[in-house]
């Protein structure tokens, strides 16, 4: 059995961040592994949305976990400048330095920092895992009460209309997928219960999943991915998102475009096997068992401990 890895995190951030998702969840995924031994501290980095992330401390390591989808609080010269020996940012996107360069020199960014600065900094910073949406978490460690083969609809998509959604949102309408504006968060802007979404997921064939929010310097991941994974339906994402243990096309998901006849879908891959692959993954790597089990492997391979 594996030595227990001493880590330290700040508690009050469990259950105090500011309603920052996955937070307080993924930190109590560690807090209660058997692979490490928590201690507390009381440490915050103090930067434009700095809320939004946590400080571990591992030996005489720091390590900064940003949860948020935008720049901040990770692409900030506070965080560059306080030099943390890894960033795990769950929405970072994969990048080269010449990407990096060249979006810093369009926006503006980092002008007097310099590129050897940069290029380290870059070289901190590693994806983790994901979350499952609230109306899901119920479910972790029991997911076989999700699994279900009564099919009435080959998927559904609901959530907000954003710009860049628009052609896929034609193309699934086109196809006869039902799609349902929705403004989550907003007054008024719910546009069923939990319970009739549960219900529309768990009979469609496929789990169909489009891009969530993102910029140039993060990933477009959607929780909704790790609620399918969860149910063993095989996942139709429109974007290839980027985890620290691969989510393979082809074995994991399914790419589809705006062009896609998804009535063909059955005929080019085995999607059961795509299912169950999926939800192998998600053991592995998104339950509260692999997440922790990921992070262990992170500060192993990242920073030898």
């Amino acid at each position: 059995m594996t030595d227990k890895l001493i880590i330290a995190i700040n508690q009050r951030q469990i259950y105090k961040n500011a309603g920052t998702l996955g937070m307080g969840q993924m930190l109590s995924y560690l807090r209660d592994s058997d692979l490490f031994e928590v201690k507390t501290h009381e440490i915050i980095h103090h930067v434009h949305r700095g809320f939004r992330g946590t400080i571990v401390t591992c030996h005489d390591k720091e390590i900064y976990i940003d949860f948020w989808e935008y720049p901040a609080p990770t692409f900030m010269p506070k965080t560059i400048n306080r030099n943390f020996d890894l960033i795990v940012a769950l929405q970072c996107r994969e990048m080269l330095m010449e990407e990096f360069n060249a979006f810093c020199k369009r926006k503006g960014l980092f002008p007097k920092i310099s590129d050897e600065v940069k290029k380290d900094f870059l070289g901190k910073i590693v994806p983790w895992t994901f979350f499952p949406s609230s109306n899901l978490c119920p479910y972790i460690g029991k997911e076989e009460e999700l699994w279900n083969k009564e099919i009435e609809r080959q998927g559904f998509f609901c959530g907000k209309f954003w710009r860049g959604r628009n052609g896929y949102i034609k193309s699934l309408t086109q196809q006869d997928i039902e799609v349902v504006r929705s403004e989550q968060g907003e007054p008024g802007g719910m546009s069923m219960t939990d319970e009739e979404y549960l219900h529309k997921m768990k009979t469609s064939r496929y789990g169909i999943v489009l891009r969530g929010r993102s910029c140039g310097l993060t990933d477009c991941k959607n929780r909704r991915e790790i609620d399918y994974m969860m149910m063993k339906k095989p996942l139709l994402l429109n974007y290839r998102p980027y985890y620290y243990n691969s989510l393979v096309e082809g074995e994991h998901y399914i790419y589809f475009d705006a062009k896609t006849d998804l009535k063909s879908i059955e005929n080019k891959y085995d999607v059961e096997q795509i299912a169950e692959n999926g939800y192998n993954w998600y053991k592995e790597n998104a339950s509260p068992e692999g997440a922790a089990k990921v992070f262990r492997q992170i500060l192993n391979e990242q920073l030898g401990v």
